[in-house]
């Protein structure tokens, strides 16, 4: 019974997910760190990282796609947009499900799709090339090696790319814990693959490559899941109107996640150009660390989404209130706990594993902390007023990754590495953190005290706390 429970909570299936992609860090990292030096794990983190801002070609449409199923599986027969882009549905829960409707969303975003997982792969295969240039010139014995793992990163990227169709209806149709069970078994299977792969053929490009092809098989996966799941899917075609819809929110999420996420991860992929590998593979290592707890402490607000799109179309606005703050409580907590951990034992845990490659200082560490603590706030407020489908992430996003640019710009030349993680503090201080959490109670009428008081303002005076005793202490 019990086991029941956990395996159908979106919430608790959704942690167990991330447990074990965070594991696979635990276990697998502290391997590499200790058996490479700097510039390998240069290496191997460039690949990581490559790997991570996949998310920004996806330009937007898997969210898009996932909220148009839910409107339908809350009892939409159709779908429009009013004059400022937000999605206008006639859902009623006491409905019939119109599988016409689903089919013809599913369709389009299958041809849709095909698309994208080809400028995916011309993408990813330029940032490869832009990127890796300089460490095949430092390591030229290791350039088949290099070549052959992007290839194969190339293809894992555009097959997950494509993937998202498949991933986008199950999301929309609130099977997260679905999902996240089959999600968890493969990843375990990666990581014990891993793992065994490390200790009889110890070479980083060779585990890349398992984890690539984990990747392809999840996707496969998928598409029997999807099939098993909505026998009552139709063949359909593109539905151009359709599109159209998807495509007025789903270009602000694309311009959003590029000028946001995808500045961060670019820009400091930019650092193999201007610091030592020792450097880069230190500053990559805490940036890869702060965004796998960033990740992991997402897993209560952002396995509530479905829920919470559900009751707005059925305009449940209290029951969303009470769903988004406790989700925002728990998710900051975990981060705030998590970070302090890190800052306080990296140290001890690094000297124990006899790293070749060092963290960041305390102070670099403490700021990205405190920056990444902010963007968690900020992309709560942002994920909740995308509900309504009137998508700001353009906006939002935008401004706050020129104000993040422009900082790295005016620092980096009189602070150096420390700029990066300041740039983030900053622009999220600035504008989105303000930006957003007024956006969301202008237009839920949500009073800020209400919600803060106990979600949000007394973790971040721990975390302020706590942070100050590091820097101070350590």
């Amino acid at each position: 019974m019990i086991l029941e429970r956990i395996f159908k909570s979106p919430t608790l299936t959704t942690w167990i997910n991330f447990l074990i992609k965070f594991g696979g860090w635990f276990f697998l990292l502290p391997l590499i760190l200790n058996q490479f030096e700097s510039e390998i794990v240069s290496i191997w983190l460039i690949f990581q990282t490559i790997s991570s801002i996949l998310i920004v070609f996806d330009l937007g449409f898997v969210q898009s796609f996932a909220r148009s199923f839910s409107y339908c599986f809350a009892g939409s027969s159709e779908l429009g947009t009013d004059a400022n882009g937000r999605l206008v549905t006639n859902a009623n829960s006491s409905e019939e499900i119109s599988w016409n409707l689903v089919s013809r969303i599913f369709y389009t975003s299958k041809l849709l799709y095909l698309g994208i997982s080809v400028f995916g792969a011309l993408a990813i295969a330029l940032i490869c090339f832009l990127v890796l240039e300089e460490s095949i010139a430092k390591n030229v014995i290791l350039k088949d090696e290099i070549v052959l793992t992007s290839s194969i990163l190339i293809l894992g990227s555009s097959t997950k790319l494509f993937g998202n169709v498949f991933l986008s209806i199950l999301t929309g149709a609130n099977k997260i814990p679905l999902i996240n069970n089959w999600e968890s078994l493969f990843g375990f299977i990666n990581l014990t693959s891993s793992i065994i792969l490390f200790f009889t053929v110890p070479n980083i490009f060779v585990i890349i490559i398992n984890q690539q092809m984990w990747y392809i098989l999840s996707v496969v996966r998928n598409y029997f899941l999807v099939k098993k799941t909505f026998p009552n899917l139709n063949k359909s075609h593109f539905d151009v109107a359709i599109f159209k819809i998807i495509l007025s929110s789903a270009w602000r999420s694309s311009l959003g996640i590029l000028l946001g996420y995808g500045t961060i991860q670019i820009t400091s992929l930019m650092l193999t150009r201007f610091e030592s590998a020792e450097k880069v593979a230190s500053y990559l290592l805490a940036l890869r660390v702060v965004n796998l707890i960033s990740d992991f402490s997402r897993a209560p607000f952002y396995s509530k989404i479905p829920e919470m799109t559900m009751l707005y179309a059925d305009s449940k606005i209290s029951q969303f209130f009470r769903v988004a703050r406790k989700g925002m409580s728990t998710s900051l907590s975990i981060f705030a706990l998590s970070v302090l951990a890190i800052g306080v034992f990296n140290e001890y845990a690094l000297s124990l594993i006899n790293s070749n490659t060092p963290f960041v200082s305390t102070e670099i560490w403490v700021v990205l902390s405190a920056g990444y603590f902010f963007e968690r706030y900020g992309a709560i407020h942002i994920q909740m007023y995308s509900v309504s489908n009137h998508i700001l992430w353009h906006l939002s996003n935008g401004i706050t990754g020129l104000i993040y640019v422009a900082c790295i710009f005016i620092l980096y030349p009189s602070v150096g590495l420390i700029s990066f993680p300041l740039a983030i503090l900053i622009s999220n201080l600035l504008f989105y953190c303000p930006f957003n959490s007024y956006t969301v109670y202008n237009f839920f009428s949500f009073s800020w005290k209400e919600f803060n008081m106990v979600s949000s303002l007394p973790i971040f005076i721990a975390l302020l706390l706590g942070l100050i005793a590091i820097t101070l202490c350590i």
